[in-house]
């Protein structure tokens, strides 16, 4: 998780829609090779592996799959999964009634502890979570973590552990995927592998069942769908990947203005076209190839970005007007339409206000007739049917309480990146005890 104040070297492009405004790159560049298909290695200088530290569970085995002596290890039976994700109450901190958090259940624990966590809501809105578990050191820093895949309530399906974080880290800011249930978690290395790579299974494995390793110097994200897995290179151009092997099946490149913020849903990818203040969503899909989905015709005084759905709604924002002293654009909106599959379909309908310096900055998740976004500082759950809301602003002082990052959301439950303090983590809340909502303006 990263701390809400900084920029950190986040997986930006592999969120579910938006974070941090990159800088235009070329989107005609070249998709990057990878070696990921298993038994391909490149050349590593020879290495002697470290002892097996003394925490290790037992049955735990090496995973040397994606690198030799890289420290990580998997259990080989289910047996051997750490335990389910433990909740506690956090309605006082937040200041939202039926919030709770993720418990942290283990120790030591880091002075400053950032989990990463995802989480992902099937068709049947079930959610499974990936997040992290990290252990301190006699100094107060990050010694070791475990990456866990689990149900939100019941038990952990996946894991890996990272015995030398500072060299081999993994980094979970990427929802797993449904149909089939698959799962994806970064790892960023500072040795031999200057862009690390990712390392990828399904929820009915208990270890990794594949991985792809960067060997050219370049900044990549990856997303994991129903087609594959996406690898994204310098916000550019995408590779479409064979989820087992890695193998590149093709290219997909946008019409128009450089890629950032891609996602993926069922068998269709979004993403958002974006040129600073021109900015659209594009869509691809195998039968349309690539196309601008939302667009005004590159006006710099018309903004679309952030792009949710669930399959059944779609809800984005727009902005417009010129730009101020204090924004992007005068003004902002939420929108909405009925899932579409080509833009002459769309029936753009407008929901509520945003604040301008959002669009292109938020992650808008979509669920059971609800949208749900971190709105610069304020956390907004909408309903589609009518743009009424539930809004709630950071602590007045964002170190105690900070929303950070909208994740998923269901017929019951919103699951929202929180920061307190120096502990970051995941908490849940429950739709039922929100109240009335804010009617819609």
């Amino acid at each position: 998780m990263r701390p809400f104040w900084l920029l950190i070297l986040p997986l930006v492009g592999a969120c579910n829609a938006c974070g941090t405004r990159p800088a235009s790159s070329d989107a005609g560049d070249a998709a990057p090779d990878i070696a990921a298909i298993p038994d391909a290695r490149p050349d590593v200088p020879p290495c002697t592996p470290s002892p097996r530290p003394s925490y290790v569970p037992d049955g735990w085995i090496p995973y040397d799959d994606f690198a030799p002596c890289s420290g990580l290890y998997v259990p080989t039976d289910a047996s051997q999964l750490p335990p389910p994700i433990a909740w506690e109450d956090c309605s006082v901190p937040s200041g939202v009634a039926g919030c709770r958090r993720v418990h942290v259940d283990w120790s030591p624990v880091p002075t400053q502890m950032f989990l990463d966590v995802d989480v992902a809501v099937d068709k049947q809105g079930n959610a499974v979570a990936i997040t992290s578990r990290d252990y301190g050191n006699a100094n107060g820093k990050l010694d070791h973590r475990f990456d866990l895949v689990a149900a939100v309530d019941g038990p952990v399906y996946s894991a890996i552990l990272s015995t030398v974080p500072s060299i081999y880290t993994t980094t979970t800011y990427i929802p797993p995927a449904f149909a089939p249930p698959r799962w994806i978690m970064r790892i960023l290395v500072s040795d031999y592998y200057p862009n690390g790579g990712y390392i990828a299974g399904t929820t009915s494995s208990v270890a990794p069942t594949s991985f792809g390793r960067f060997t050219d110097n370049r900044d990549h994200s990856e997303i994991v769908g129903a087609i594959g897995i996406l690898d994204i290179s310098n916000n550019a151009a995408i590779s479409l990947r064979a989820f087992d092997s890695g193998t590149q099946l093709l290219s997909i490149s946008t019409p128009s203005l450089p890629m950032s913020f891609e996602s993926t849903f069922d068998s269709v990818v979004f993403w958002q076209g974006d040129s600073w203040r021109v900015a659209d969503v594009g869509r691809w899909d195998m039968d349309a190839g690539a196309v601008d989905f939302i667009n005004y015709g590159f006006d710099p005084n018309h903004s679309a970005g952030c792009l949710g759905t669930d399959g059944k709604d779609m809800v984005w924002m727009e902005g417009h007007g010129p730009e101020t002293d204090a924004a992007f654009w005068s003004s902002a909106d939420y929108w909405t339409s009925p899932y579409a599959t080509n833009s002459s379909q769309l029936q753009p309908r407008r929901l509520r206000s945003a604040a301008p310096n959002s669009v292109g900055n938020t992650r808008i998740a979509v669920g059971c007739g609800y949208a749900f976004a971190i709105d610069y500082g304020v956390m907004k759950i909408i309903r589609i049917s009518d743009g009424s809301a539930w809004l709630f602003p950071n602590a007045a002082n964002p170190y105690k309480w900070a929303w950070v990052q909208a994740l998923a959301i269901n017929c019951k439950e919103a699951f929202v990146e929180i920061q307190e303090g120096w502990v970051g983590t995941m908490a849940r809340l429950d739709l039922g005890q929100l109240g009335a909502p804010v009617p819609a303006d």
